[in-house]
């Protein structure tokens, strides 16, 4: 049960002993680890190595501290240090990378993850929650509505379907009506000329 000093093994220690500063076995207590980052077996469940030194309780929802893993995360909870843990329930996200919370209907998280998808109609506002679109708006930044109202296009200048007969896209905003044999502004045209009329 002991060892040689400047860290040669000897075989092995006896079941549940570590070697403790290179000089001799220690009993691990239940849910311990040996000191200088050496496993003794693994922690038990629930249980995370602190610092590489000892065991101690994840607190709930949360996960290891410096080194190893709790063997699993509790239901919709993530790591701490931005690593998930499977994935969060429907529904929930997680909040700086730390722990899953409920999302508010139609949020998105804060800042790491999304949270499923935007309800229908509702879109990412700066990359980070879901608002209401405009009637016959799109998206600000990120992702875009279900889909545009009919004759409705995206804010900065992406087309969605086209503009209803007879509208244009004003400076790529929205559609607008066509003022008499008038054609698009900047970016679209409408569907065509007014009778004996042609694009200036």
């Amino acid at each position: 049960g002991k060892l040689m000093q400047n860290c040669v093994r000897c075989h092995g220690c006896p079941h549940g002993r570590l070697r403790r500063g290179c000089v001799e076995c220690s009993g691990c207590k239940h849910g311990r680890l040996k000191q200088l980052c050496v496993r003794c077996r693994a922690c038990p469940h629930g249980l995370v190595r602190k610092n590489c030194k000892e065991c101690i309780g994840c607190p709930h929802g949360k996960l290891k501290h410096g080194c190893a893993q709790c063997g699993g995360c509790p239901h919709g909870k993530v790591r701490a240090c931005c690593v998930t843990c499977s994935a969060c329930p429907h529904g929930k996200l997680k909040r700086n990378c730390r722990q899953c919370n409920g999302c508010p209907h139609g949020k998105l998280k804060a800042q790491c993850s999304i949270c499923g998808a935007c309800p229908h109609g509702k879109l990412k506002a700066s990359c980070a929650e879901c608002t209401g679109c405009p009637h016959g708006k799109l998206k600000r930044n990120c992702s875009s509505c279900g889909s545009c109202a009919h004759g409705k296009l995206k804010r900065y200048c992406a087309l969605c379907n086209g503009c209803a007969h007879g509208k244009v896209r004003w400076d790529c905003p929205d559609c607008n009506g066509c003022p008499h044999a008038k054609l698009k502004r900047n970016c679209a045209e409408c569907s065509g000329c007014q009778h004996h009329r042609v694009k200036s």
